[in-house]
């Protein structure tokens, strides 16, 4: 994740650690950045692949729901954030970013947010997105979806 500046946005990675949870149906993975640099990476099955929201759902009961299946989620999290912290006398990462295919979830945000203290968007740090060729625009609008590739690409790259 340190070469995010090889594409748009070029410039220095300011010197904030970070969380990047990579949500999908049935598997979360967190990342996280101690200024800008790999600190740990952790993965854990969720159960989110069943999770709809129906017409004329109380908004209030998917919100609830989605925050209880995300219970797990938020309970890891807390357990690396503390780990971080223990090395760095008590300061936790600075925003915690979503992506992965259940990033356009409704209320997602507004929920890591209260579970976790921690600011928290969608997307990649530094308002980070990939460019896509003409064959691959139709993929544009779901870019946050494909977290995990962007990891692997960078990697290989």
């Amino acid at each position: 994740y340190h070469q995010l500046d090889r594409w748009e946005g070029k410039g220095e990675i300011p010197n904030l650690d970070y969380a990047i949870v990579d949500l999908g149906k049935v598997r979360a993975e967190f990342v996280l950045l101690e200024q800008g640099k790999f600190f740990l990476y952790s993965d854990m099955e969720i159960g989110l692949d069943d999770l709809t929201e129906t017409e004329g759902q109380a908004d209030d009961t998917f919100q609830n729901e989605l925050e209880d299946r995300l219970y797990p989620v938020f309970n890891t999290l807390n357990e690396f954030l503390y780990f971080f912290s223990s090395r760095h006398y008590g300061k936790s990462v600075d925003e915690i970013f979503i992506t992965g295919d259940c990033a356009d979830l409704p209320h997602l945000v507004e929920l890591f947010e209260r579970n976790m203290g921690i600011p928290t968007k969608v997307g990649f740090p530094r308002e980070w997105k990939p460019v896509f060729g003409k064959a691959a625009r139709k993929y544009g609008e779901c870019w946050m979806k494909y977290g995990s590739l962007y990891g692997l690409a960078l990697r290989e790259g």
